[in-house]
């Protein structure tokens, strides 16, 4: 009876309702679950019914969900049945576990790769006059060969696996020109509506209380605290964490009694914690830095991990964008990406539009050399600079955010995707939401 009467509303309001597929609500474990979440408040805000699958959902996902205005799917469970949720409940089974989904969805929305098969499948199963929207988030051909053999060995077929699910959609809106131009090709070919999006910072960091501490600089050897995120174990040269690290120790040994040197590093999984922290102790060889490992956190933890450090680090090898680095702009806390980022790009683009050159100051140009050390090199010159010259850079940074956000220059590919999902953006109804977009408004 509730979704037949949310039903009646949204035809007489001439809306129907947008299912987001997603395995979780929260914003924990990357840039996809943020950005569905982000795109979740965005359609609130514009008057959509918002749906969303999780596999599982705390009380706090239940509270936020509640607060930004959608409707949380969790899974039905039969009685003794103890298998632990995963994604083949929403590919596979989701007529079983995911049996009262809404019955007036226009727009199915998923996440290559995690929830794209999913959200192809419940389209071509239940919904067939639903228009199927993607995000395009991943390249294998260029982050593959840094995870493992078996994981480059096996690129064709993942690629193959994208394409065959992007290939059915309505519309695919790749995150940032990077990804972009890795599928257009395909897409075009197979006459696909593609867009570019971009991400919008998250209002949890844009009004972040950042500033450079002048107090603790009065102390006889002051705390520098670096910060950098992500998982480490298999993924460390692909996100770049063994030149974190070795950069880090370079930089300390350099300013040896200066400084109190500090890494941290947010996203570990309590499983990968002996290993992650072997593998950064071993390019931590000097011993005078010991690293610090966070686990998983919300948006929040990681805005309190950014107020309280001097600077942020990316320094992948490759990423298709580089969501962590845009937030830390935002937050307007001095930060440092690798150019072989998505981000990189748009800062790039931006700098020439808004002819503001010093934007590309952040950008560290890597030379490729692993083998005998020039990258970590590279990166410690611009780290010591950076956390020598602390006050300066925070200046830099603050004004870096305040160009940023105003130049708004996300707001034309998100009203695309509202126009893809048939919805209008209406001011009107951005007012009427009340708390969708609580963390998240324009």
């Amino acid at each position: 009876m509730l979704f037949q009467s949310l039903y009646k509303t949204n035809v007489i309001q001439g809306k129907g309702s947008v299912l987001l597929v997603g395995d979780e609500f929260c914003t924990s474990k990357g840039g996809i679950s943020t950005i569905n979440l982000n795109v979740a408040r965005k359609l609130t805000a514009a008057g959509a019914e918002v749906y969303a699958t999780v596999l599982e959902a705390s009380e706090q996902d239940e509270r936020d969900a509640e607060r930004d205005g959608v409707t949380l799917i969790k899974p039905s469970v039969s009685q003794g049945f103890d298998a632990k949720p995963s994604l083949d409940w929403l590919t596979e089974y989701h007529s079983v576990h995911f049996p009262h989904l809404p019955p007036n969805v226009s727009c199915i929305v998923g996440h290559v790769d995690v929830t794209s098969r999913a959200a192809r499948k419940i389209k071509e199963e239940r919904f067939p006059h639903a228009k199927l929207a993607m995000f395009g988030h991943v390249a294998p051909e260029e982050t593959e060969h840094y995870k493992s053999d078996e994981k480059a060995l096996g690129v064709g077929r993942k690629e193959a696996s994208i394409q065959e699910d992007i290939g059915k959609a309505d519309v695919v809106f790749s995150v940032g020109a990077r990804i972009h131009r890795h599928y257009d090709r395909f897409l075009r070919r197979n006459r696909v509506d593609h867009h570019i999006f971009l991400p919008k910072p998250s209002r949890v960091f844009s009004e972040a209380n950042v500033s450079f501490d002048e107090e603790s600089e009065k102390v006889r050897k002051p705390e520098r605290i670096v910060l950098s995120t992500g998982r480490v174990l298999n993924v460390e040269m692909l996100k770049g964490h063994d030149l974190a690290a070795g950069a880090i120790d370079k930089v300390a040994q350099r300013l040896d009694g200066q400084y109190t040197l500090r890494l941290r590093v947010r996203g570990i999984d309590e499983n990968d914690f002996k290993e992650s922290k072997r593998i950064l102790e071993e390019k931590l060889r000097s011993g005078r830095v010991k690293p610090t490992l966070l686990p998983y956190g919300t948006q929040e933890d990681i805005r309190r991990d950014m107020e309280n450090c001097h600077l942020v680090l990316m320094p992948s090898r490759a990423e298709p964008f580089g969501l962590v680095g845009l937030e830390a702009i935002a937050a307007g806390v001095p930060v440092l990406i690798s150019e072989h980022s998505g981000l990189a790009e748009l800062i790039e683009e931006l700098s020439e539009k808004l002819e503001q050159p010093t934007f590309r100051h952040c950008i560290v140009k890597m030379k490729g050399d692993t083998a005998t050390d020039g990258d970590a090199e590279k990166w410690a010159e611009r780290i010591e600079d950076v956390l020598k010259n602390a006050r300066s850079e925070f200046a830099e940074a603050r004004a870096f955010r305040e160009k940023l956000l105003a130049s708004k220059y996300w707001e034309e590919s998100q009203q695309k995707f509202l126009q893809a999902c048939g919805i209008t953006d209406d001011p009107s109804a951005e007012a009427e939401g009340g708390g969708a977009e609580a963390d998240d408004s324009d």
